[in-house]
């Protein structure tokens, strides 16, 4: 399978925005303390926009995946999802779970397995960005996402704070 890079790079701001500092800010509490934040609104309200703002701005890895329904099945979702991770950590392939992804064929169970070790071993809280889920269909796809969201373990989180725009986050650690 062929990974588009552009579906796993977070994207690029338009050269004018209006920046949301205090969505920003909301953000990034809720991405320190929850398993899972959705960002939901209409179809043109910035959804995308803000979402890449705040990893621009973050101090946490962001591992960002772009839906546009071509992820197809599960298996397709998670290569998606690994090369997003590996984008972000590239330490990650050095894992058995990237091991598992040099295979033609995955068995899900054995990748989701391996998913959640690999995650319990990286220093570092990571943050996935999956950018327009809603397009997704599968079945398989919202069973292996409950299945994550259910067994990730709660890596250390920094207390992190957003600066003002045009500056990076600073975490204390």
């Amino acid at each position: 399978m062929i990974i588009l890079e552009s579906k796993v790079q977070i994207p690029v701001l338009p050269q004018v925005f209006t920046p949301r500092s205090r969505l920003r800010e909301t953000l990034e509490s809720g991405m320190t303390r929850s398993r899972l934040v959705l960002v939901s609104a209409p179809a043109g309200y910035g959804k995308t926009t803000l979402l890449a703002d705040w990893a621009h701005a973050s101090s946490l890895p962001v591992a960002w995946l772009t839906i546009t329904g071509e992820e197809g099945d599960v298996e397709g979702f998670l290569r998606y999802l690994f090369a997003a991770w590996e984008r972000a950590q590239p330490e990650v392939t050095k894992t058995s779970l990237g091991i598992h992804f040099e295979s033609s064929s995955l068995d899900v169970k054995v990748i989701l397995s391996e998913f959640v070790n690999a995650a319990s071993r990286m220093p570092n809280h990571l943050i996935f960005v999956l950018d327009d889920f809603h397009l997704l269909t599968d079945q398989g796809v919202y069973e292996a996402v409950t299945f994550l969201l259910d067994h990730l373990p709660a890596n250390p989180r920094p207390a992190c704070r957003m600066p003002p725009p045009g500056q990076r986050a600073r975490c204390d650690r």
